[in-house]
């Protein structure tokens, strides 16, 4: 990762590429108009004309180059990923079982719903850089990303916080586990960034105990993947405890 150029993208000024397009476009212009005088002189002033489009080209160059871009920024999130399920079960200790799967409940074998990725910039961690990128997206300097594992009795859940431009910054991993008797609820909440030059929208998942702790937060996209993800989790939650009842109702009544 390069975290010069990385700062660079989230600190370079639009000013020199704004001065760079004015002289190409202006130079060009000029270029066209004199060449249809036509004469010699006419050519000769043409050519002259072609000085502020090589300049601005220049500053382009200088200015434009050298810095990271949203592609940059994608790609290098898009790597949080890669074996993303294998880490989360090794950090919690979980093993594979014979059909090379992590192994959620080693009793019965069986997972509550399929892993969920998580993930997004972070704006609400310290000092930070932010941008808007030609794509309309906000993109920051800081990530968190990782997966959340659904075992028999409990969510795994694991994260990985890194910057993109501060390489002092030692990541941080978050490893939580949360059983379902204790998990009230999970909700998706919108907050909002400002500062003197930017006011950016995001959106966190957080994690509710009965107890009503904010046990955890990490951000997640606004979309309907994340709102069918909690209600089938919950739905499953609900059909295991009726289960439950009815298994103790059962044994009672023998």
């Amino acid at each position: 990762m390069n975290y010069k150029y990385n700062k660079k993208y989230f600190t370079s000024s639009p000013l020199p590429t704004v001065v760079g397009v004015i002289l190409i476009l202006g130079g060009a212009i000029l270029f066209v108009a004199l060449l249809a005088a036509g004469g010699r002189r006419g050519m000769y002033a043409a050519m002259s004309a072609l000085i502020p489009v090589i300049a601005g080209a220049v500053i382009l160059a200088f200015f434009k180059g050298g810095h990271s871009n949203e592609g940059d920024f994608d790609a290098a999130t898009e790597k949080v990923y890669d074996r993303v399920e294998q880490k989360a079960a090794e950090k919690h200790g979980l093993i594979k079982d014979k059909a090379d799967k992590f192994d959620l409940n080693p009793e019965k074998k069986w997972r509550m719903i399929d892993p969920f990725n998580v993930g997004g910039y972070l704006f609400n961690e310290g000092e930070i850089y932010v941008k808007r990128g030609n794509d309309g997206k906000y993109r920051t300097s800081t990530y968190k990303g990782g997966i959340m594992l659904f075992g028999y009795d409990r969510v795994y859940i694991y994260t990985n916080t890194f910057s993109f431009c501060d390489e002092n910054f030692e990541p941080v991993e978050d490893i939580v586990q949360v059983f379902y008797d204790d998990l009230k609820s999970m909700e998706v909440k919108f907050h909002n960034f400002s500062n003197d030059k930017i006011s950016a929208d995001y959106t966190l998942l957080h994690i509710y105990k009965k107890d009503g702790t904010d046990v955890f937060q990490v951000p997640v996209p606004n979309d309907a993947a994340v709102d069918n993800m909690i209600t089938e989790l919950f739905r499953r939650i609900k059909t295991m405890e009726a289960q439950k009842r009815a298994r103790e109702q059962g044994a009672s009544n023998v």
